[in-house]
């Protein structure tokens, strides 16, 4: 509290600016029928790749990541 008892006043403000990022990566899955046999929680994972100055990959789980998604 500032000295006369009235609360001090005081503001602030933030921006976050997003930049935008197209890009595709293909899978393709060769014997797919084969695959379908993984267990529930098992991934298969792509090869990385890069858009928008990122690395990623993808966590393919054809028989669901839990038992709540199997099948």
């Amino acid at each position: 509290m500032s000295p006369a008892g009235n609360p001090s006043r005081s503001a602030s403000a933030s921006a976050i600016v997003a930049d935008t990022a197209t890009g595709y990566h293909l899978l393709k899955i060769d014997g797919y029928s084969l695959i379908k046999g993984t267990l529930t929680g098992k991934s298969l994972k792509s090869s990385l790749f890069t858009v928008g100055g990122h690395r990623w990959r993808i966590n393919y789980y054809p028989n669901g990541d839990s038992a709540d998604s199997a099948d």
